[in-house]
C-alpha cells in the first residue's frame, strides 16, 4: 500500500471518528436538557404540593402589589427594562445572565433613588 494511501486513510478514519464524537456530544447535550426540563418540572410539582405554596404565593403577591403602590416610577423603570425579554406577562427569554440584568437594574434603580428627580430626592417611604 502507497504511504500516501495510508496517509489519506488516516485522515478519513480520524475524520469520522472526529464526526462520531461531536454527534455524540450533541446527543450527550440534548439528553442533558431534556433532564434538566424534568428536573424544574419535577420542582414545580413539589413545590406546589408544599402546604406553604400558596401562602408564599399570596406573600409575593402583596410584596408585589406594596411595590407598585409604594414605588410606582421605580416599578415602571423595572418593567421598562425587563420588556425587551418579555415573551408574555411574567415571562422572560434571555440569552444572557439573568443575574446580570438583576444587578444591572438594581444598580440603576439605586441611582434613580440618589438622583433628584422633579425637584426631589428619590427615597424609600
Amino acid at each position: 500500500m502507497p504511504a500516501h494511501s495510508r496517509h489519506s486513510t488516516a485522515s478519513l478514519r480520524q475524520l469520522h471518528d472526529r464526526r462520531r464524537l461531536f454527534t455524540a456530544l450533541l446527543q450527550r447535550r440534548e439528553e442533558c436538557t431534556m433532564l434538566i426540563t424534568q428536573l424544574n418540572d419535577a420542582l414545580t410539582l413539589a413545590e406546589q404540593r408544599d402546604p406553604s405554596y400558596l401562602q408564599l404565593k399570596r406573600a409575593a403577591e402583596l410584596a408585589y402589589d406594596e411595590l407598585v403602590r409604594r414605588h410606582p416610577d421605580l416599578y415602571r423603570h423595572i418593567r421598562a427594562a425587563l420588556q425587551p425579554y418579555e415573551t408574555r406577562c411574567g415571562r422572560l427569554s434571555m440569552t444572557g445572565s439573568r443575574s446580570d440584568l438583576r444587578r444591572q437594574v438594581f444598580a440603576e434603580l439605586e441611582r434613580l433613588r440618589a438622583a433628584p428627580l422633579h425637584g426631589r430626592a428619590w427615597q424609600a417611604r
